[in-house]
């Protein structure tokens, strides 16, 4: 966070999201043309998608075994410290 801003700094992506614009953070698994995705979606106040970061990909479009990992255990440490 700076200056009213939540910053991400990385690669492939960066940018920065108004962070008083930014209601909720959503972890979203859906099939998306028959194809499995998995993205994490920052959300207005209305439900309005600010930023979506998807998990990435293999040479087969297969998810990214790594990624996928890291996605689910992001989303279970945010839920268990959204429950205590």
């Amino acid at each position: 966070m700076a200056q009213g801003f939540f910053n991400l700094h990385g690669r492939p992506i960066g940018g920065h999201i108004r962070a008083g614009a930014c209601a909720q953070v959503a972890f979203v698994a859906r099939s998306l043309f028959g194809t499995d995705t998995r993205s994490v979606q920052f959300l207005d106040a209305r439900g309005g998608v600010l930023f979506k970061i998807y998990i990435g990909r293999d040479a087969a479009r297969a998810l990214i075994p790594a990624q996928l990992a890291a996605f689910d255990a992001l989303r279970a440490r945010l839920a268990q410290r959204q429950m205590a």
